[in-house]
């Protein structure tokens, strides 16, 4: 008997403790996995309970067959760019896509620009405030990818070569108009807070202006 849990980044607390005595006594010829994009969310009592496997992100190949045969009618430049921005997960560009998430990718940019709150960050924030919890997650995933991003061309600007799509350069711009530190502060503020967002199903729009104004 296989279990699949995915993603095992939703468990809260109660959850994650109800489930360790399975885990450490499985019936026999029974194989529980984890499968997580951010292994630190996991409580450590359950990572010292697992074999950690690492998984490598699909090849573009992989990804544009597998993204293609699940929709259709979509311009190769956006599947390059959902692979970018997803690292490699046609599950998760696929919810992306069908949440209509990246339509705020440009309204996003502009709130990572300025962290002074405006007209445009509140109308932002308006409309992710109508989220359910599910799109939200969707939203702040793309969010922090690109803060990491952005985080990787302040190191190394060769992040960037001529395959690269349209929408993932005009983060080269703006990696000019933002600090090291504020882009790492905005990541822990996503890191520290994001689970207690859903746990305690805080408000959606005071978290968002939060983290502009970080």
């Amino acid at each position: 008997k296989y279990i699949i849990i995915d993603s095992a980044d939703d468990l809260n607390i109660n959850s994650s403790n109800s489930f360790l005595k399975t885990l450490e006594e499985p019936n026999s010829n029974t194989f529980i996995f984890l499968i997580t994009h951010q292994i630190s969310s996991l409580l450590p009592t359950l990572r010292s309970r697992c074999h950690k496997i690492k998984v490598n992100p699909l090849s573009y190949k992989n990804f544009f067959e597998i993204f293609s045969y699940n929709v259709e009618k979509i311009k190769d430049e956006d599947i390059k760019f959902l692979y970018e921005i997803t690292l490699g997960c046609p599950g998760h560009a696929i919810s992306l896509y069908d949440n209509n998430i990246l339509d705020l990718y440009d309204q996003t940019l502009n709130t990572i620009i300025d962290n002074n709150i405006n007209k445009k960050h509140i109308e932002l924030t308006d409309i992710l405030s109508k989220f359910d919890n599910e799109k939200f997650k969707n939203y702040l995933s793309i969010l922090k990818s690109i803060l990491i991003i952005l985080s990787k061309i302040k190191y190394n600007d060769k992040f960037f070569n001529s395959n690269n799509s349209k929408n993932l350069n005009k983060l080269r711009d703006i990696a000019g108009k933002i600090n090291l530190k504020n882009i790492i502060n905005r990541l822990e503020y996503l890191s520290k807070n994001e689970k207690e967002l859903f746990t305690l199903n805080l408000d959606k729009k005071l978290f968002m202006l939060n983290f502009i104004s970080c």
